[in-house]
């Protein structure tokens, strides 16, 4: 909700502020260009402090960064706030990742937690899509920040109230908390890191393309009011948060518990969805009507729903539980990085072309690596604690 509060505003905040289409594309890529290069290290922060620690941090200094954003008169301090906010929010799916290596979880439930949480985040853009619109239409483009930086505050009191790093039995050892790095980073470069890196950056290209570019993409290409441009925009992240939890996680848990492989079950897993997101993309570039490219779009945010908790899973069980979050922060380094490319191409592309015909077929190609990668590199391997 935070990081995304943006997107169905832009549409009012350019003219307000005269932001040029490319000079969107750096603001909605200023995020992304901390927030990812920081994952690394906010993963390693993760292991070190715990999951309740570093995300309590995290959100209230996003939360406040959110604020400060209503108050910008000028481009620069819009592109600086988004900048800083990357790095406040750098702990939030590493959290994650650590949080479903914990002794809450067996290996038999691990993909239905994670597509548990993973729904929170895609929840957050279909609640903040239309809601933000509504807020900007009626009130200013300012308030989607002024209500969602609140929001914020009021997460972080029941985050701090409601979540401990490990059961009351203790069976998450504090061990499993530190990470050696000195002893594991060959890990983290090793074939299998890149991997998850290579599959994250097509997963989080499509992801990208439908949080930050889609009210755009309604509104110039197919004449959306914007109002309604952010509750068409919400139909492709509602469909992926139904995927993650009907089919995403419990098929997957299904599935180890009849004694598929755990690795190797969820990276096929992953490659079918992200394979059905490139069709939808490629689809989506020729639809001939507004209609039938929501229908695409969503679709492949089906596709993206089914594969997300696939991927993050395949994480847990290939790697040391120790490092759960510095792998995740390697992973999430390859995500986040896409979104800083599918930022700034596609304002390029929308500037020079003044079309998203080529950005969505760059947005097929991304999730088709995705899916090679993931076949080619995520696989089982000998770890231990």
């Amino acid at each position: 909700m935070l990081r995304l509060n943006l997107s169905p505003v832009a549409p009012i905040l350019v003219k307000e502020l005269q932001i040029s289409d490319f000079g969107l594309g750096l603001v909605l890529s200023g995020f992304l260009w901390t927030y990812a290069f920081l994952q690394p290290v906010a993963g390693y922060v993760v292991d070190k402090l715990g999951a309740k620690t570093a995300m309590l941090l995290g959100v209230l200094a996003t939360s406040i960064i959110t604020l400060a954003t209503g108050l910008v008169g000028s481009f620069l301090a819009l592109f600086a706030l988004r900048v800083i906010l990357g790095a406040t929010q750098a702990p939030n799916f590493v959290t994650g990742a650590k949080v479903t290596a914990s002794g809450w979880f067996t290996q038999e439930q691990r993909a239905r937690a994670t597509s548990i949480w993973i729904t929170g985040g895609r929840l957050g853009p279909v609640l903040t899509v239309p809601f933000a619109a509504w807020l900007g239409v009626s009130f200013g483009w300012q308030w989607a920040f002024f209500v969602t930086g609140l929001l914020g505050l009021l997460w972080c009191g029941v985050w701090f109230l409601g979540f401990a790093n490990s059961p009351p039995s203790g069976v998450a050892q504090p061990r499993l908390e530190t990470t050696r790095l000195r002893e594991d980073w060959h890990t983290l470069v090793s074939p299998l890191g890149l991997g998850l890196a290579v599959s994250s950056f097509g997963m989080g290209y499509v992801a990208y393309y439908l949080n930050l570019w889609l009210p755009t993409y309604l509104v110039r290409e197919q004449k959306f009011t914007i109002l309604n441009a952010g509750i068409f925009s919400a139909l492709p992240l509602l469909s992926a948060v139904i995927t993650l939890i009907l089919i995403g996680g419990f098929l997957s848990d299904y599935l180890v518990r009849r004694g598929a492989s755990p690795v190797q079950l969820r990276s096929r897993m992953f490659s079918i969805g992200m394979v059905l997101a490139s069709t939808m993309l490629f689809v989506t570039a020729y639809a001939p009507d507004a209609y039938t490219a929501v229908a695409t779009l969503s679709l492949a945010g089906a596709a993206l729903g089914f594969s997300t908790p696939s991927l993050w899973v395949a994480l847990v069980e290939a790697t040391p539980k120790r490092m759960a979050g510095s792998m995740g922060g390697i992973q999430n380094l390859g995500g986040n990085m896409a979104g800083i490319v599918v930022s700034i191409l596609t304002g390029y592309i929308l500037s020079t072309t003044g079309s998203f015909f080529a950005a969505l077929l760059a947005g097929s190609g991304a999730a088709l690596l995705a899916a090679i990668s993931s076949l080619a590199l995520v696989k089982s391997r000998n770890v231990q604690d």
